[in-house]
């Protein structure tokens, strides 16, 4: 069980690298300043052979709590198989709130804050106007595609003269951008302002 970096030999020299378990610790030490949370997501695609006793020793041991607690949320997300006879009852998680993602959506299961994308994605969608397409689409809808990041592609459903639909697309990501903001634009009082 390595729980230091393994040394490999290559040409004339030996390199030392942190086992897979450990150096998904260290990548979620980085986040976001070196690497964003979507892309870590995307790394812990396929993760399937994880040492489960390495990773107990390494959740246990580390001393870092967004560390932990982001292995616990990608693991989960990922459905990794390493995480079915792992035990939290000594692995501390502290008691605050992380901010990972600026903006982001509290989880209170792990205690820090996730991507607000599918509550954007609610909201855009409120427009009949656009549908979703692209990589994201198939992602959260169809298949579990491995993907560096996630974001809302829309495409303009009518079929109206170049004018009309300009118009029509400005006013509603109007509406969309006053929404995430916290307004309701739908409201009998604000909607002769947005409609």
């Amino acid at each position: 069980m390595h729980r230091t970096p393994i040394t490999h030999s290559v040409q004339n020299f030996d390199l030392k690298i942190s086992s897979l378990e450990r150096a998904l610790f260290e990548l979620n030490y980085c986040i976001p300043e070196l690497i964003t949370f979507e892309e870590a997501a995307y790394l812990y695609e396929g993760m399937l052979n994880l040492n489960q006793k390495l990773v107990q020793r390494l959740l246990e041991n580390c001393n870092y709590i967004k560390v932990k607690r982001l292995f616990l949320y990608f693991a989960e997300l990922k459905k990794l198989p390493c995480m079915d006879n792992i035990s939290l009852e000594n692995v501390y998680l502290g008691s605050g709130k992380r901010v990972i993602v600026k903006n982001g959506k509290y989880d209170k299961k792990y205690k820090k804050q996730t991507v607000l994308m599918l509550d954007c994605l609610s909201i855009c969608l409120r427009e009949e106007i656009w549908a979703l397409k692209g990589g994201t689409a198939i992602n959260f809808f169809y298949k579990n595609l491995p993907r560096l990041s996630v974001d809302i592609d829309l495409t303009y459903l009518p079929i109206k003269g170049r004018n009309d639909s300009l118009k029509e697309m400005s006013n509603s990501l109007t509406r969309i951008k006053y929404s995430l903001k916290g307004f309701d634009p739908y409201s009998d009082h604000l909607s002769a302002v947005f409609f």
